[in-house]
């Protein structure tokens, strides 16, 4: 939470490992903590990556015992702005 208000989100844990670069693009834009330029569920769902890959998305989303996948999920259902 500290880091997304003090500054850009970074992506050096393990989880992250495996997520390219349009991913992790996505999630900074859903943590941003300026409001102006944190993303809606529709610009989030418009986003590049969501676009190519809703399959994937729906499948991990179907299969949350994947290690990584399940960390970062919880991850993001955890994350809270007050």
């Amino acid at each position: 939470m500290e880091r997304v208000k003090n500054g850009p989100v970074s992506f050096d844990k393990f989880e992250w490992d495996d997520f390219s670069l349009e991913a992790k693009d996505l999630v900074k834009g859903m943590l941003s903590y300026d409001i102006t330029l944190r993303h809606s569920a529709s610009s989030a769902f418009q986003h590049p990556w969501i676009q190519k890959n809703q399959t994937l998305v729906i499948s991990l989303l179907n299969q949350p015992n994947h290690l990584k996948v399940n960390k970062v999920l919880t991850n993001l259902r955890n994350f809270r702005v007050f």
